[in-house]
């Protein structure tokens, strides 16, 4: 029974037949006006709302076939007084409503479903043609400072190798300065006597000793620039292999660029494609000012849709 109501319903929106007096003639134009229109979006609303006050009904009526037949004569009932009320023939309501809904699911369906898709997938290619020529910039920033592109995570974690390179070269150099001192004093202490050989294997191992401080001073000194700047290469080495890691960096987002230019245009010629060929001609099919007065009106008319498809609304 719920079924055969809503079919009636249906029934009678898209074709409210009554009979008139005089029978009613589409204008010659095809141009229907602002007041026909929302005297139909005002019937439709008033009747889906009579229409899920009947299913309601039916539901609490259960197996009750007397009492769901007297709630669709009720309802027949109050559509023909809403049809009345609306000021409209019956014809007039359903060729308003007709040629509305038309115009309607044309620019529905492209707007909110169609084309937001294409739009998305426009912006996932903008946002990464975007990434990719950042990606280029920042090789030409680098090559213009002369450090390495790190992220955050790889400066942390070059930065801590470098405090830590810092303190094994420190103890390293402090170990050789005590080295130095050592034998220092051993030369001191050979000094007080006259054996001249031991003096003199004293003088060369002092020597020795301060000849190797150089080597943990330089690593201190190029350990605390590590410190300093975990993203500047310090020796040759370094620098040849940042030089060939920005240049393949450069190489990969010039292939990106490449890629994402062709896409995004690819998506952006499609969508006005497919609104010249699809969406205009259809809309075209339809009066201008017609189509002017249902985009006026998208949300209402959505949700004269949305009613003709749906049961009767749950109580909050």
């Amino acid at each position: 029974m719920r079924t055969l109501l809503a079919a009636t319903l249906l029934i009678a929106l898209a074709a409210p037949l009554r009979a008139d007096d005089k029978p009613w003639e589409k204008p010659k134009d095809g141009v229907f006006t602002e007041k026909q229109v929302d005297a139909w979006i005002d019937y439709s609303e008033k009747l889906i709302k009579a229409k899920d006050e009947a299913l309601k009904a039916i539901d609490k009526a259960k197996n009750d076939p007397a009492a769901a037949i007297a709630v669709s004569k009720e309802l027949e009932a109050k559509e023909k007084k809403l049809q009345e009320a609306s000021g409209l023939r019956s014809e007039e309501l359903a060729w308003v409503g007709d040629e509305a809904m038309k115009i309607h699911m044309v620019w529905q369906v492209w707007t909110q479903s169609l084309k937001p898709d294409l739009d998305a997938k426009l912006k996932d290619e903008d946002d990464k043609l975007a990434a990719a020529q950042k990606a280029k910039a920042d090789v030409a920033a680098a090559r213009k400072s002369g450090r390495r592109i790190m992220t955050p995570e790889e400066k942390a974690d070059a930065k801590k190798a470098a405090d830590d390179q810092v303190k094994s070269c420190e103890d390293a150099l402090k170990d050789a300065k005590q080295a130095t001192a050592d034998a220092k004093a051993a030369l001191d202490e050979a000094k007080k006597g006259d054996d001249q050989d031991a003096i003199k294997e004293k003088e060369e191992a002092l020597k020795a000793a301060k000849e190797a401080e150089k080597e943990p001073a330089q690593n201190l000194d190029v350990a605390k620039k590590r410190q300093k700047d975990p993203d500047l290469p310090l020796t040759d080495d370094e620098k040849a292999e940042n030089a060939r890691d920005l240049s393949e960096r450069e190489k990969n987002a010039d292939e990106e660029i490449k890629t994402r230019q062709a896409n995004r245009d690819q998506i952006a010629k499609s969508t006005r494609e497919f609104q010249e060929k699809n969406v205009d001609p259809e809309l075209k099919k339809h009066p201008a000012k017609n189509v002017e007065i249902v985009k006026a009106r998208r949300e209402r008319i959505q949700a004269v849709f949305e009613g003709l498809l749906g049961g009767p609304k749950k109580d909050k």
